[in-house]
C-alpha cells in the first residue's frame, strides 16, 4: 500500500452509504465509552474508489483514534465537498484543482507531539506497546494511489484531526443503483481456523467473524495453524489464512492440513492478487484468495460461498465452542464483546 502498488477495483462509490454501513461495525469497535458521531452532507458525496480499501482507510482512522482515547471520549467523522483552486496550492501544493470529497476522523484525545506527527506515516513508526507500525502508512498509500491527500492537525492535550481528500466522482459516472444500498453481510455459525501473523489484522478479522457469528480460533503462524487444526480439526469448518508467513507459509500449511482432511474449505488471504503470486507458491492446490484490505460484506460473502457448496464436510465438523480448548485461541461472539468492553 505504501509503495501504491496494490490492485485497484474501481468504481462510484458513495461515501455516505460507506460510512452507514460502517456504522455499527465502528460502535462496537470503539467500546461504549467513546461516543461515535457521524456528520454527513446533506447531499450525496461519490468518489471513484477500490471500496474495500476505502474501508480499510476508515478501519485504520478508526483503531488509531479509539487507542487515543482510553479513558473515552468522542471520535467524530464528518464529510463535505470541497472545490480545490489556486488559493489552496500553499498549503496542498501536490494538489491539482477541481472538486473533492472530504472526509474527516476527529478525536478528542491526547494529540500528538511535532517530533511525533513527522513521522506518523512511516512505514513501521509506532508509539504503541503492541502493533506493526504500519496502520497510517496503509492509510497513505491508499490515499495517494486514489490521487487523493491527508492532512492532519494535532496538538497535545487537544486531539487529532486526520482530513482525507478525495477527488470527488467525474460528471460522467452514474451511480449504480446496487452500491445506493451496500449489500448486508451474510452471518453464519460454524467455526473458522485464522491463521495470520500480523497481529493487528488477526485481531480485526477475528472480531469481524465473531460479529457476523461465527466461532473463532487463530493461530500466530502456518506451523501454530497446523498444529491447532491437527488438534481441533473436528471442530473446524473452514481455514481462514495468510498466504505469507514466517516458520511456515499458507501455501505449505494448507498442504499438511489436506494430508489430515482432503478437501479441506480454506480461504487465503493475501495483500498479492492470486494472479500476482507465482504458481509454485500454492503446491499444485487451486486457491480460494480475498485480496487485503476486504470488507466486511466481501469477507461474508466469500466464507458463505465457500461453506455453502461444501456442506457435506461441513456437517462432519463440530462447533468450536463444543471443545474444551478454550485456552488454545477460541473466542466467541459473548467473550469478543466482553473484550471490548473491558479492553476496548
Amino acid at each position: 500500500a505504501f509503495s501504491r502498488q496494490q490492485t485497484l477495483t474501481l468504481e462510484t462509490v458513495d461515501i455516505h452509504a460507506l460510512l452507514e454501513d460502517f456504522r455499527q461495525l465502528a460502535q462496537r469497535m470503539i467500546g461504549v465509552h467513546i461516543e461515535f458521531t457521524l456528520s454527513l452532507h446533506p447531499a450525496p458525496l461519490l468518489v471513484r474508489a477500490d471500496a474495500s480499501q476505502l474501508g480499510q482507510v476508515l478501519l485504520n482512522l478508526l483503531v488509531n483514534a479509539r487507542d487515543a482515547l482510553p479513558g473515552g471520549g468522542v471520535i467524530t467523522v464528518e464529510t463535505f465537498p470541497l472545490t480545490m483552486d489556486a488559493l489552496f496550492h500553499p498549503i496542498f501544493p501536490d494538489a491539482r484543482e477541481g472538486e473533492y470529497v472530504v472526509l474527516t476522523v476527529s478525536d478528542t484525545g491526547a494529540g500528538m507531539s511535532a517530533d511525533v506527527r513527522e513521522r506518523i506515516f512511516e512505514p513501521f513508526f509506532t508509539t504503541k506497546r503492541q502493533g506493526t507500525g504500519l496502520g497510517l502508512s496503509i492509510v497513505y498509500g491508499i490515499v495517494k494511489q486514489h490521487e487523493g491527500f491527508i492532512d492532519v492537525r494535532t496538538q497535545e492535550g487537544r486531539g487529532t484531526t486526520f482530513r482525507i481528500f478525495l477527488p470527488a466522482a467525474a460528471a460522467e459516472y452514474e451511480m449504480k443503483p446496487e452500491l445506493l444500498q451496500p449489500p448486508a453481510a451474510e452471518r453464519g455459525t460454524e467455526c473458522v481456523l485464522l491463521v495470520e501473523d500480523n497481529d493487528d489484522v488477526r485481531k480485526t478479522t477475528e472480531e469481524i467473524l465473531t460479529l457476523l457469528g461465527y466461532s473463532v480460533i487463530t493461530a500466530a503462524d502456518g506451523l501454530e495453524g497446523v498444529e491447532v487444526f491437527r488438534r481441533e480439526q473436528g471442530n473446524i469448518d473452514l481455514v481462514l489464512m495468510d498466504v505469507m508467513m514466517p516458520r511456515m507459509g499458507g501455501p505449505d500449511a494448507y498442504a499438511r492440513m489436506r494430508e489430515i482432511r482432503p478437501g479441506l474449505a480454506t480461504l487465503f488471504l493475501t495483500g498479492y492478487g492470486a494472479g500476482d503470486l507465482p504458481p509454485e507458491v500454492w503446491n499444485g492446490a487451486p486457491p480460494e484468495v480475498i485480496q487485503k484490505p476486504f470488507t466486511m460484506e466481501s469477507l461474508s460473502g466469500r466464507i458463505r460461498a465457500i461453506l455453502d457448496g461444501d456442506r457435506v464436510s461441513r456437517a462432519a465438523g463440530g462447533s468450536c465452542q463444543d471443545s474444551s480448548a478454550w485456552a488454545g485461541g477460541r473466542i466467541t461472539a459473548g467473550a469478543v464483546q466482553g473484550r471490548l468492553r473491558a479492553n476496548p
